[in-house]
């Protein structure tokens, strides 16, 4: 039995089990007593450490641990911890961790929607989510609850199914070639050609082309690990043709360049409402009438892991399934101009006067590098 004494006006309780003694001091009677009952199974289960753990340490202290340790495993740890701070700065991160409820997180939810995108919304819970997680699973807080398991989260759409008219191909081929970037050009038709996502193009290098085996490795995927896409015939030429650059990279742009270029071209051209991910749902689209729309096979070409992810390629559309029913097939996609704009008479992309890139021999593809030249002007071809 707890012993139990008042003192001060305060109620002193002394518990003690497997010879292991703990006091606390309430105000009342009752709390003393309730704390007592509660402990003393705490003990006889050897989970007391772990309560009184999720007891002392603040939410705030928890997303310390968890960007220090699980943060910087991640791929995209400078969004995250972006969001940590954000977090931290927040007084919810005051609050003691085992404390905090469902209708806590619920109005953090509610606070951050005005202003921001679901999935950035979604985003912020998840990454508290997975810090509870990883609390109790690896950190000593076995007897915390997570508030946010049942957490309502915001509804994300980002699908979407916008393509490249043949109106729109022939306006950026023709602004294309008065880029100043040289590899640019190449860039974008290799992105439909081989629909990968952009941040995977940019850190690919000459040493993950296998030309005998026509495939192409991809660093890291979003799961952290290496996967193969495949390189059809076009995708195969564009290469060969492809001049080397000093680093080692097929495309040595930036991310910020990518966007730079694209950003320019937009305004040239004046097509609204093309982002640079919409020409890998163009690849991706045009892939999936070459393969009979077969999930499976689209799946190891554009490297999505959720195939529901694909069902936007694979469905049949009304217009597609009329033009079947009288006689006929869907419209094809334009055609990509890749012999006039990348390989045709002497000038190579940007309006060079580069003699045009030839194929270099399987012995030499890993190793030679064929630069630009400049012009007169000092423009970069």
């Amino acid at each position: 039995m707890p012993n139990i004494r008042r003192k001060n006006g305060q109620f002193q309780v002394r518990l003690t089990v497997k010879g292991k003694s703990i006091s606390a001091t309430f105000p009342t009677r009752e709390a003393a007593t309730a704390w007592a009952v509660a402990t003393r199974q705490e003990l006889l289960l050897g989970k007391h450490a772990d309560v009184e753990r999720a007891r002392r340490h603040t939410f705030g202290q928890l997303l310390d641990r968890y960007s220090e340790k699980i943060t910087p495993t991640k791929r995209g740890q400078r969004q995250e911890m972006q969001r940590i701070r954000m977090l931290r700065a927040h007084p919810i991160a005051a609050r003691i961790a085992g404390e905090l409820t469902s209708m806590d997180f619920a109005d953090l939810r509610d606070e951050l929607s005005p202003g921001r995108k679901p999935n950035t919304v979604r985003l912020y819970l998840s990454l508290c989510q997975h810090v509870y997680r990883i609390a109790i699973s690896e950190w000593g807080f076995s007897t915390m609850s997570n508030p946010l398991a049942g957490l309502r989260k915001p509804e994300v759409d980002n699908a979407r199914d916008r393509r490249v008219s043949a109106a729109e191909l022939d306006l950026i081929v023709a602004a294309i070639q008065d880029l100043r970037a040289p590899w640019f050009p190449w860039l974008f038709f290799f992105v439909i050609l081989c629909p990968q996502r952009r941040g995977e193009i940019l850190s690919t290098r000459w040493s993950d082309v296998d030309f005998d085996l026509r495939r192409l490795r991809i660093g890291l995927g979003k799961d952290g690990k290496p996967r193969y896409a495949p390189l059809a015939p076009d995708a195969i030429t564009l290469l060969e043709h492809l001049p080397r650059s000093e680093d080692g990279r097929l495309f040595p742009l930036s991310a910020n360049a990518v966007n730079m270029c694209w950003k320019g071209i937009l305004k040239k051209t004046g097509i609204k409402d093309l982002h640079w991910h919409d020409l890998r749902h163009e690849g991706t689209s045009r892939y999936a009438l070459i393969l009979g729309k077969d999930i499976f096979k689209l799946k190891v070409v554009s490297g999505h892991k959720d195939i529901r992810s694909l069902d936007r390629y694979v469905n049949h559309k009304a217009e597609d399934v009329a033009f079947e029913l009288a006689g006929g097939k869907p419209p094809a996609p334009p055609r990509l101009p890749l012999d006039e704009v990348l390989y045709a008479g002497t000038r190579p992309p940007g309006g060079s006067p580069n003699t045009v890139p030839v194929p270099v021999p399987s012995e030499q593809k890993t190793a030679k590098v064929i630069p630009f030249r400049t012009s007169a002007r000092g423009r970069h071809g």
